[in-house]
C-alpha cells in the first residue's frame, strides 16, 4: 500500500485483518509511529480494531521484496 492515508490506512487495515499480507509504504516521519501505535479504524460500518501490518519507510521501499512470487506463465 502506497501512502497509508484515510483511504490507504482503511484499505490496509481492511486486508491486513481479511489475512492479506500488507506492506504500507510511508514517509520517514511516520514509520516508527505506525510501527508502535498501528492503524486504528473507528467506523459504523467496519467497527473498532486496531491492526498492525508491516510497515516500511519509502525511502527504502525498493530494499523489501515479497514472500511469495507470482509466475507469469499460465497453465
Amino acid at each position: 500500500m502506497l501512502g497509508p492515508g484515510g483511504v490507504g490506512g482503511l484499505l490496509a487495515v481492511l486486508l491486513t485483518d481479511a489475512g492479506h499480507e500488507v506492506v504500507v509504504v510511508a514517509r520517514t516521519s511516520s514509520v516508527e509511529t505506525l510501527r508502535e501505535s498501528g492503524f486504528h479504524l473507528s467506523s459504523p460500518v467496519f467497527g473498532e480494531r486496531v491492526t498492525r501490518p508491516d510497515v516500511v519507510d519509502r525511502e527504502r521501499r525498493r530494499c523489501w521484496t515479497p514472500r511469495t512470487s507470482r509466475s507469469s506463465a499460465t497453465a
